[in-house]
């Protein structure tokens, strides 16, 4: 599988009187060169959409005998599709998050799962994979306030697709939660037997 880079082509071709030709056909606007040797690359275009690819190389040599043979492969451009396997809870007094996604990616397939917290951009924390297919990761919850929490997949095209680079739903999904450690507030009136709760 391939992702969203120029795709590397190459072939040889070899004759006992000489090559007149050596030409690739399938991949619209591939930039080639070279007769025995050939070599280049294709760039998709955008409208070019996921999935299987043919490539053919055809060469013929002096006399026109020609030999063609195809080449198989796979374009995959997007990264995984992420949903949350458990709905996250929107307040906890613990001193970490964990998060359950269910990842799906129908090309190269998942490699990771990773989260961070808003604010740390530098944070990466790799996920675990459950029996059940989803993935959990567990971030830090250690300001009492409201923060929102990142996940994101990786596939395994190359180069891989990341929900980084396609920072919205469903490749990067987020959740608020706020983290309270602080215990309400009990004042007991005077003259009465009740309490005031804060």
């Amino acid at each position: 599988f391939y992702g969203a880079a120029a795709v590397p082509v190459a072939a040889d071709a070899t004759d006992a009187n000489g090559l007149v030709s050596h030409a690739l056909t399938g991949l619209p606007g591939a930039a080639t060169s070279g007769l025995q040797h050939l070599v280049g690359s294709w760039s998709p275009a955008a409208n070019n959409g996921d999935g299987p690819v043919t490539a053919t190389f055809k060469a013929c040599d002096v006399v026109g005998n020609c030999t063609s043979k195809p080449a198989a492969f796979a374009l995959d451009r997007t990264p995984p599709v992420l949903s949350f396997a458990v709905t996250p809870p929107p307040y906890t007094n613990a001193n970490t998050v964990t998060l359950t996604v269910s990842p799906a990616d129908v090309g190269a397939g998942v490699t990771g799962i990773f989260g961070r917290r808003s604010g740390a951009l530098t944070e990466t924390v790799s996920a675990t994979r459950n029996g059940n297919g989803t993935w959990s990761v567990t971030l830090p919850a250690v300001v009492d306030t409201s923060t929102t929490y990142f996940v994101w997949g990786v596939d395994a095209a190359l180069p891989a697709n990341s929900g980084l680079t396609v920072p919205v739903a469903p490749y990067l999904i987020k959740t608020d939660i706020r983290r309270d450690t602080v215990a309400p507030t009990v004042e007991l009136l005077a003259d009465s037997a009740g309490g005031s709760y804060r």
